[in-house]
């Protein structure tokens, strides 16, 4: 193996649920501190973010739990009134101006960012989508298949992107999956985005090359179809607040939240994951007793993923494992040094879900870490102003922001050489002045940071420069083990001219 050394359309429903319009939710800001943070999450309230520096969270809130917030003694103030008209109110009042120049999908129909709920993609959209890039890119990427059924009977697509995307070859795997949160649609587009990325730049692009040709790059683009299509009917316009699927609890209750609904430490506690159903983080009756997890459990089960992205939005985290309880994976050094240069990129805050955010259990990355020993992660896309449907303006803005982190997750599934230093030496006179007809050698100290040992690395010495002699143009670094450093045994050399 050659490495390069990097520097730096839904069918009709049998039998449709009850159509129950979802009460109104607004957005409230509550004063925390360190010392207070428990009584807030012991309110079983759907905590959107946290921000202890700030001292505040953002947390979602009926009616009827806005009351009940009162009588904690939690200060707190409404900021947004009834969130769902907000986020409809603005995204009809930023219409967008169609695919900017450059971007990607502009060929798609509709273009990218210019879907039917407010630029975001519909269930039927997505589907569409999907078959046009097969129909396009061929040899790039597979027909979409069906992991599984949802519990309303709609199919859960996932495609496979790669040199040979209709064989299953002995190639490193990674995973991009979002929409397990129906609310939260800016993860999926992000999920597209990347797709176009790889597909429309291959051949041009090095990076998006080297990842088609050696990486199976599996995407999921809406893990909770129900969830997603329900507020499409309650909110056609985007907006809608829908987070869980569509499981009739019975007594009028609706929805299980899939996120905590993995059977990996589910119900450890009820911090962050409820076994009330009428409450957002409401866990299931039992460890993945929700299609859609049971398709995707069969599903990640059946395959060997080195790394995965499980996109969520909102508050521009990178949480990694572990979510159930507050503590650290006893391989943290690994999701340390990856985090570190994918966040070096977008900014996001990184470490692990229950000690940046809140504690959560039956999650996608403890599932993924703690039973398949896959590096994953959650991103939160977005800021607090971004929320949960940014503005049709954001959504490529947004992608753009975490395409090369996104890149750098994949890259790391597999052997991913990164350069730490060069040395540089003049073997003339060694006065450390280099001169003319001097022979100057080069050692490169490269630093494995992926998840799989780099066999061969090979370095090539070139320059366009007229006064150079390029004398070892050659040489080889590997074998790299896996988060290991190493450097070329043969220094490249070079001479300088007169």
């Amino acid at each position: 193996m050659i490495l390069p050394f990097l520097l730096a359309a839904v069918p009709a429903l049998p039998q449709d649920v009850p159509r129950l319009t979802a009460p109104a939710q607004h957005m409230v800001h509550v004063e925390v501190t360190p010392r207070t943070l428990r009584r807030l999450t012991s309110l079983d309230l759907d905590v959107a973010k946290l921000d202890l520096v700030a001292s505040h969270a953002e947390v979602i809130v009926t009616e009827e739990e806005l009351a009940q917030l009162a009588t904690t003694g939690l200060n707190h103030q409404v900021v947004i009134r009834d969130l769902a008209t907000y986020y409809a109110e603005r995204l009809a009042s930023d219409p967008g101006s169609g695919p900017a120049a450059g971007s990607y999908g502009g060929w798609l129909s509709p273009p990218f960012g210019n879907g039917g709920m407010g630029g975001y993609y519909t269930l039927n959209q997505i589907g569409s989508v999907l078959d046009q890039m097969r129909a396009s890119y061929p040899n790039l990427i597979s027909a979409k298949q069906s992991m599984g059924n949802s519990l309303e009977g709609r199919p859960i697509w996932w495609v496979r992107i790669s040199d040979n995307p209709d064989t299953d070859e002995n190639e490193p795997e990674v995973r991009f999956d979002s929409l397990h949160h129906a609310r939260e649609p800016q993860g999926m587009q992000c999920n597209l985005w990347f797709m176009l990325y790889l597909l429309e730049e291959y051949g041009s692009d090095p990076l998006a090359t080297y990842l088609v040709d050696n990486r199976e790059i599996y995407c999921v683009p809406c893990v909770n179809p129900d969830g997603y299509e329900y507020n499409r009917q309650q909110n056609p316009g985007g907006g809608g607040l829908w987070r869980k699927n569509r499981r009739n609890n019975g007594g009028g209750s609706f929805g299980v939240d899939l996120n905590r609904n993995y059977p990996y430490n589910w119900g450890y506690d009820n911090n962050g994951s409820s076994s009330n159903p009428d409450s957002e983080t409401y866990r299931g009756a039992s460890a993945a007793s929700e299609p859609e997890i049971q398709a995707m459990t069969a599903f990640i089960s059946a395959r060997d993923f080195e790394t995965a992205l499980s996109i969520h939005t909102y508050g521009n985290y990178w949480l990694a494992p572990w979510g159930f309880d507050e503590q650290y994976p006893g391989n943290w050094n690994h999701y340390d040094e990856v985090g570190a240069l994918v966040t070096a990129v977008n900014g996001y805050e990184h470490g692990p879900g229950s000690i940046v955010l809140y504690e959560a259990n039956g999650v996608t990355f403890d599932y993924d870490h703690g039973q398949h020993g896959t590096l994953s992660w959650t991103p939160e896309i977005g800021s607090s102003n971004d929320g949960f449907w940014p503005s049709q303006s954001r959504i490529i803005s947004l992608a753009q922001d975490n395409e090369l982190a996104f890149i750098r997750t994949a890259l790391a599934g597999g052997p991913w050489i990164v350069g730490e230093s060069l040395s540089v030496v003049d073997v003339g006179d060694g006065d450390g002045d280099f001169e003319v007809n001097e022979p100057v050698e080069l050692t490169a100290m490269l630093r494995n940071s992926g998840t799989v040992e780099a066999s061969t690395v090979d370095l090539t010495l070139t320059s366009s420069s007229p006064w150079l002699s390029i004398t070892q143009p050659n040489a080889s670094a590997g074998p790299i083990s896996s988060f290991s450093s190493g450097a070329n045994a043969l220094p490249l050399a070079m001479g300088i001219l007169p």
